[in-house]
């Protein structure tokens, strides 16, 4: 299991963090996940949970799993090809040791996905666009409907989160522009045997089975504000959303290159937060570093701090997800070691550089606003919960009840397990 963090360590660690002149992330007691939880963020990580042993909490990869993370999600266990790979035939089997892996340890679960034209069992496609099975658009809109409907009733109030549909955006998104509103479509079977509107069904089929779950349009190559693919996304959306669908937000997956321009992904955030009010969240991130030498590695922690601290100042941008634990379990072919634990699970300079991102996010955005729920600016030693209520008298009286959470003491905002 997770240590538990004493009051006292986080007390003085945050403390310590206020009054030392130069940070040292090598040298901090605190991991990703305390600090997201303390500022009501996710940073998680996708599992490949059929060739990882979840299950053994004092297994390496799980160990890191709980520790830096506090959200998972299912590298493919949950893809429409493992959760029925024959029709009518459902296994929930490695969906459920996910879940109750992040149960155990105080995890959020994302699915992914529940429609996509890869992944396809054999019986829906050969290949995710052929209708070789000569479905009419009835057939394949029933089936489309149970597997959503059984999948969001078996998970109901234990995912929290769906990419409901999954890269339905075409590559080749000529002469789509926000005044236009165009947007061209991915010829999945999915468009050709059913049409646009497979995407407003399987939204509202599973947000009628869990009402309570966010639900996600997500895509790569739609990263940066401006980008052609980026403006087809947005133009789909704001279609979907004036047409009443009840979609959250929209996951970008970010596979990419420390030498992009990523300061466009917080632009672009800001952008859905403003025109449509909605989430905007990274839901696969790594960046390709190349060989393992020095500069590379610098650079590509330089691109993960500035991801990061755009993450941090949207607040349309609760979830960060990164696709994959290490450099030995990543999608991206050739030796590019694009995640922030190596071949041998030990940090890299992009560890350490989103540790500090959130350290300076911590104690610069977030100490200053919960002095209000003090009565004056003098030395408070009540514990209040977020609300501002109080719930104990001192931070003795507080750790004696066992209680746990994230909690406020002398107008700072600390995290206790």
């Amino acid at each position: 299991m997770r240590k538990t963090l004493s009051v006292s360590l986080l007390v003085s660690a945050c403390l310590s963090m206020s009054a030392q002149t130069t940070y040292d992330p090598k040298t901090d007691e605190l991991h990703l996940r305390d600090y997201a939880e303390m500022m009501g963020k996710y940073i998680g990580v996708c599992v490949p949970v059929g060739s990882m042993n979840i299950a053994n909490d004092n297994d390496k990869y799980a160990q890191k799993i709980y520790t830096e993370f506090n959200a998972v999600v299912a590298e493919n266990e949950m893809k429409m090809d493992a959760l029925q790979p024959n029709q009518g035939q459902f296994n929930y089997g490695n969906g459920d040791k996910l879940v109750a892996f992040a149960k155990r340890h105080n995890m959020k679960v994302r699915g992914h996905t529940l429609c996509w034209h890869s992944q396809v069992p054999k019986w829906i496609s050969e290949d995710g666009y052929q209708n070789n099975k000569n479905y009419t658009r009835a057939n394949l809109l029933s089936i489309l409907k149970r597997h959503i409907t059984s999948v969001m009733r078996h998970y109901k109030g234990k995912v929290a989160e769906w990419d409901v549909v999954n890269e339905t955006l075409d590559d080749n998104q000529w002469g789509v522009s926000l005044s236009n509103g165009k947007y061209n479509l991915r010829q999945s079977i999915w468009v050709k045997v059913i049409g646009e509107d497979f995407l407003d069904s399987a939204f509202t089929w599973a947000h009628r089975i869990d009402p309570d779950a966010k639900l996600y349009l997500n895509d790569y190559g739609a990263d940066f504000y401006g980008g052609s693919k980026a403006t087809a996304m947005y133009n789909l959306v704001k279609r979907m959303k004036d047409d009443g669908v009840p979609i959250d937000g929209v996951g970008l997956q970010c596979h990419l290159s420390s030498g992009d321009a990523v300061e466009g992904i917080a632009k672009n955030a800001r952008f859905y937060k403003q025109k449509l009010g909605i989430d905007c969240i990274i839901t696969e991130l790594e960046l390709k570093a190349g060989a393992s030498t020095s500069a590379n590695l610098s650079k590509q922690a330089e691109a993960y701090r500035k991801i990061l601290e755009g993450f941090l100042t949207n607040p349309n941008a609760p979830t960060m997800m990164l696709w994959g634990i290490d450099d030995n379990h990543t999608w991206i072919e050739g030796d590019q070691n694009p995640l922030i634990f190596d071949k041998n699970l030990q940090p890299k300079p992009a560890y350490y550089s989103l540790l500090e991102a959130f350290h300076n996010g911590y104690v610069t955005d977030i100490h200053q606003p919960w002095a209000e729920y003090s009565a004056s600016a003098a030395v408070d030693d009540a514990v209040y919960d977020i609300s501002g209520r109080k719930v104990a008298d001192s931070l003795e009286e507080f750790s004696a009840d066992g209680n746990s959470g994230i909690f406020i003491h002398n107008h700072k905002k600390f995290i206790q397990r």
